[in-house]
């Protein structure tokens, strides 16, 4: 069978939205609002379509965006989306001649790392993917989540509409991402998507609500939520966060104790809390906090030098890592990684010995400071071949918060 691989074009546009939407298990949307969203979203991407004689059979893409490393550098990075294979043309190679192209073409338009989302967490790890970052999807019963403890809140919640959202959102994203590894810039188009207005919405019921925490005349956290209706309980509701984002210690307390201050309501989910989340500890009986970890950032590196020197490090160490890379040829090698007494790094290739040899998806795993070599050599995915050099590792790749990407795409 003779696949092609193409870059679709404008006429081609809507062709492509159908086979995503089929190989995501849905329609493609009637609605032109819809429709004219997906149009736009060509602006950003860049994508590739697998076809067999006249039909689309495959579906993949990225699109650019600067995502925060540890210490705060923001590197260039391709988000990886709308990865799809047609039952009908599995296991024929299409997804690998896929990602081979699409990190090859991220890798040539300098970017260092790809992150994605995995809607099956199987598939990656064959591509030198590997799980960098975890979530927690949480539930907590509203009317027994008490607070036993609470930063200082001088500030004040208001109650805010999609406007104002977007208005104050874009800051206050670029604030909370400074220091937050593996959280992306969000451009305008998703907010657009993201946060429509109540004109572009098909669905009214879909409608979120909103409210702003505001401190000295800025906006330093939002929140958005639906609320759902309670199976059986006629007078009760339960809360889904949609999306919460804070700049502030204050800022999260705030968010927190108002979305739990709701009345009629039973259980409040969320999805998406970074597994450092301090509201664990403000509770007053944290059991009544059920969380459940998952895999939320799977992260790629395509270009070893620039992503280890890219990020900053907790303390000196001087170590050659040996990588492994069968998908992605040009970035295996040997690799000096120093590190100076501030925390600066260089990275370069080597011929010295190693003193850690492990593949391309391990070094991605440790890359954020979430996971440990010597956890993962336990697991048999890493060799150290210099004593100690595990636990230098470990050191010097801790970081000082837990990566979280609350944006999906």
């Amino acid at each position: 069978m003779n696949i092609e691989y193409t870059v679709p074009t404008k006429e081609q546009w809507s062709a492509f939205g159908r086979a995503v939407s089929r190989g995501f298990g849905g329609h493609p949307p009637t609605d032109d609002h819809s429709r004219e969203r997906w149009h736009a979203f060509r602006e950003v991407l860049s994508p590739i379509a697998a076809w067999d004689r006249d039909e689309i059979v495959g579906t993949a893409g990225s699109f650019a965006r600067e995502t925060t490393v540890p210490g705060g550098t923001k590197l260039p990075a391709a988000l990886v989306t709308i990865v799809t294979v047609a039952a009908t043309h599995r296991r024929q190679g299409i997804l690998s001649n896929m990602m081979s192209r699409l990190l090859k073409e991220a890798h040539e338009r300098g970017e260092p790392i790809a992150t994605l989302w995995a809607s099956e967490s199987i598939i990656y790890g064959r591509f030198g993917y590997g799980m960098a970052g975890q979530h927690y999807d949480v539930k907590v019963n509203s009317a027994r989540a008490h607070f036993a403890h609470l930063p200082p809140i001088d500030g004040a919640m208001r109650y805010a509409d999609r406007a104002r959202v977007r208005e104050v959102g874009p800051d206050i994203w670029k604030r909370a991402s400074a220091h937050r590894p593996g959280m992306p810039d969000r451009e305008q188009l998703n907010w657009q998507w993201d946060h429509p207005m109540p004109e572009d919405l098909t669905k009214p019921e879909k409608r979120s609500f909103y409210a702003v925490y505001e401190e000295d005349g800025r906006a330093d956290g939002y929140v958005s939520y639906e609320t759902v209706d309670k199976e059986h309980e006629e007078d009760l509701k339960d809360i889904l966060v949609r999306d919460l984002v804070a700049t502030s210690d204050a800022a999260h307390a705030a968010l927190w104790r108002f979305i739990l201050s709701i009345d009629l309501v039973d259980d409040v989910r969320y999805k998406t809390m970074p597994l450092d989340d301090p509201l664990w500890w403000m509770l007053s009986d944290p059991r009544h906090l059920k969380r459940v970890p998952y895999d939320a950032i799977w992260l790629r590196i395509l270009d070893v030098e620039r992503a280890l020197s890219a990020r900053a490090f907790s303390e000196p160490v001087d170590l050659v890592l040996a990588v492994e890379d069968e998908f992605c040829r040009w970035a295996a090698g040997s690799y000096r990684l120093t590190v100076d007494a501030s925390g600066k790094a260089n990275c370069e290739r080597t011929g010295d010995a190693p003193d850690i040899i492990l593949p391309a998806a391990s070094l991605a795993t440790c890359y954020f400071g979430s996971a440990k070599f010597a956890d993962l050599a336990r697991a048999g995915r890493a060799v150290e071949k210099t004593p100690g050099a595990l636990l230098r590792a470990d050191r010097a790749f801790a970081a000082e918060r837990e990566p979280w990407c609350p944006l999906h795409y």
